[in-house]
């Protein structure tokens, strides 16, 4: 370092040289440079401590008179490094104090030089590479890597290339941001493109947009398995007719960790089970209709005439699933689901009978005493006259007028006899016109058990009496309190039904109808109820109500239960369509009730198409060719058809079965012929 006392002082302080590029490297590693310092071009000049000087000297022989030159080497070494050393140069005039040479470094002024030159190198070349070179065809310019896809080209035309590179802009300084700043071109793709949602994924929407690609979901055997990113399958710029989806097996296999080389030979056997390990949501007893129902000479006619395509006739994705109700089942079911309905207002009997005349003057029905009594004063009046025409013929002593007057009074008496039982009977009210029981729903909704009218006698009642002046206005608002839909449940139900049935009861009689019920005529009464019959297959009364038995709130109650219990039982009520339909059970696919046939795989990531598998095979019975084992009916037993889950009526699908075609030299046996990587995939962004 240089001396602060007297800074310019060459014997004082060494030679610094604050204008040439490199530093003496004795100084960075000792703190103390050596007297030379570096050269310009950075190489070491501190090998020794000095350079020595020659001089030179005439001298005149006095013997001879001639002159000669004397040279000698002088040590120069500064008194601030210590002076002359005492050995003196060598006579070669090399200095006795050598040193190992060291590594000269450059002084900070040079560093910063050389990076200020590279960072105007770096823009200036960037931005001629940017600009491009005047559009010569051997050299490209960076903006235009390569034409992209036609199917994305025009919705990027617009924006240019931040469509889909958020972090590049038309300006220089975002290109050149850009190098700095790491960007997943994935994450631009889900803002366009969106896949099906799965509920136990493994990562939150809020931390990764992809989360709803297909395979980045939740997987117990693999809880580290990495997300799957869109350019790992997928690349662009590769020219307008390029096609950008196509997939190659050895993609598939870099993160599969079971590796094989193809379809035939290495591929997995299949679940023991497939494809029949999904639960099912329609039950078809195959073996009974085939063998015993289409054998049964009355319903011979209705048999498939071309086998399994003859029933499965939709196609969907590929899947080929059964026809229509109308087009394959009505025939032999509808009419019994027709005749098959539910009670929703009945009309119970009370332990107190006299509460039912409350509603005597909405309903216009005089007391059921009342005729009986009419008749008694009548038959009393005859009698009196009667008695009135004996007492002026005796007193006349009109024998004629006597006899006819005491034949009068017999007949009276015999009248005014029966009219008193009439009247006696019409004030005994133990044969009451009434059900014996309260029905399920009005159980339910008044929360009182059927079976007790001690209990519900007021309460009901009550409600009646409520239903004779309002309609069914009390009823809907106990549906309501119940948290239930009353328009989907009461739909097409009327007032004046409601009323006419409550006022005959109110009166102690039957209703009559206007015209007798007849199977699927949706609401009507009968005596002392009213019904729903259902107008036919898919009747939305009929669901809804189902639907409301299996809620919440009524299959907890104890009472609601005994709605729930008639709405399933496939022998009374509407239960009849679960004879068909699958009810919901603790399996996850089937919490609800799923009354059309799904026509989405529950495995999302396999798919069948039965269209060009059809084409090749016979019609009909070409689908033996996969489906094979087909049980009897006695083997199939009547509890398969009452579960859940697939009845085995069919062998498992094994995999020599699909290797007999698709293998080497034969047909195509690449992973994607049977896998999807995506699962539903839709345009989330459409072109304006």
């Amino acid at each position: 370092m240089t001396d602060t006392t007297n800074r310019y002082d060459h014997d004082r302080s060494p030679y610094e040289r604050p204008n040439l590029p490199f530093r003496c490297g004795r100084e960075a590693a000792f703190g103390k440079p050596c007297p030379m310092g570096p050269a310009v071009n950075g190489t070491c000049q501190g090998i020794s401590d000095c350079t020595p000087f020659q001089t030179r000297k005439l001298v005149i022989d006095e013997d001879t008179g001639e002159q000669r030159e004397i040279l000698r080497w002088e040590c120069r070494r500064p008194a601030w490094a210590g002076g002359p050393c005492a050995e003196g140069p060598k006579p070669d005039g090399a200095c006795s104090c050598t040193h190992p040479p060291c590594a000269p470094r450059p002084t900070l002024r040079r560093q910063r030089g050389r990076w200020a030159l590279l960072a105007v190198a770096a823009v200036f070349t960037l931005a001629i590479a940017l600009m491009g070179f005047g559009g010569a065809p051997t050299l490209p310019s960076s903006t235009d890597p390569g034409s992209l896809s036609g199917k994305h080209a025009q919705f990027t035309a617009a924006e240019g290339c931040v469509a889909c590179h958020e972090s590049h802009s038309n300006s220089l300084a975002g290109w050149v941001g850009a190098i700095f700043n790491g960007e997943k071109i994935s994450d631009s793709c889900v803002s366009c493109h969106t896949f099906g949602k799965d509920q136990s994924v493994r990562i939150e929407p809020s931390k990764n947009p992809l989360l709803f690609s297909a395979h980045n979901w939740n997987f117990p055997k693999s809880p580290d398995a990495p997300t799957a990113d869109c350019q790992g399958c997928h690349t662009e710029h590769k020219g307008e007719f390029a096609s950008i989806t196509p997939l190659v097996d050895g993609q598939c296999a870099s993160c599969h960790a079971k590796k094989f080389d193809n379809f035939s030979k290495g591929h997995p056997e299949f679940s023991s089970n497939f494809p029949n390990q999904n639960a099912r949501t329609i039950k078809f007893n195959h073996s009974n209709h085939i063998e015993e129902y289409f054998a049964d000479s009355r319903y011979k006619e209705l048999a498939p005439k071309e086998n399994c395509v003859s029933c499965h006739t939709e196609q969907e994705n590929g899947r080929l699933l059964p026809g229509s109700f109308d087009a394959g089942c009505s025939g032999c079911h509808e009419q019994a689901i027709r005749e098959q309905g539910f009670a929703v207002i009945g009309l119970p009997e009370l332990s107190d009978p006299t509460l039912t005349a409350e509603a005597a003057d909405v309903c216009g029905f005089s007391p059921a005493e009342i005729e009986p009594a009419k008749a008694l004063i009548g038959a009393l009046t005859d009698s009196i006259n009667s008695m009135t025409s004996v007492t002026e013929a005796f007193t006349n002593n009109n024998s004629s007028k006597l006899e006819m007057a005491v034949s009068k009074v017999e007949e009276t008496a015999e009248t005014l006899a029966e009219t008193k039982v009439e009247l006696e009977e019409a004030f005994d009210r133990e044969e009451a016109v009434s059900l014996e029981y309260l029905p399920p729903v009005l159980s339910y909704l008044l929360q009182h058990p059927s079976d007790d009218p001690e209990a519900y006698s007021e309460d009901v009642a009550s409600f009646l009496n409520q239903l004779a002046q309002n309609g069914y206005e009390p009823l809907f608002e106990m549906l309501e309190e119940k948290g239930a839909s009353p328009k989907a449940l009461l739909a097409g139900l009327s007032d004046e039904l409601v009323m006419r049935v409550v006022c005959a009861w109110t009166a102690n009689q039957e209703y009559e109808a206007l015209k007798d019920p007849e199977p699927g005529n949706g609401w009507q009464a009968s005596a002392y109820q009213i019904s729903y019959l259902p107008t036919g297959h898919s009747d939305t009364v009929v669901k809804n109500w189902i639907e409301f038995s299996l809620s919440e709130e009524v299959r907890q109650n104890e009472l609601g239960a005994q709605i729930k219990d008639r709405m399933l039982d496939p022998s009374e009520g509407p239960g009849r369509c679960f004879k068909c339909h699958v009810a919901p059970t603790s399996e996850p696919q089937l919490k609800t009730i799923t009354w059309k046939i799904p026509n989405k795989d529950l495995r999302p990531f396999t798919e069948f198409n039965h269209t060009p598998h059809l084409n090749v095979l016979n019609v009909g019975s070409g689908c033996a060719t996969c489906h094979q084992g087909v049980k009897s009916a006695k083997e199939t037993n009547a509890k398969s058809v009452n579960s859940s889950s697939h009845p085995k009526e069919f062998g498992p699908i094994k995999k020599s079965v699909c290797s007999d075609c698709h293998k080497e030299g034969g047909v195509q046996q690449t992973c994607v012929t049977c896998h999807q990587y995506h699962s539903e995939p839709k345009i989330r962004k459409r072109q304006n």
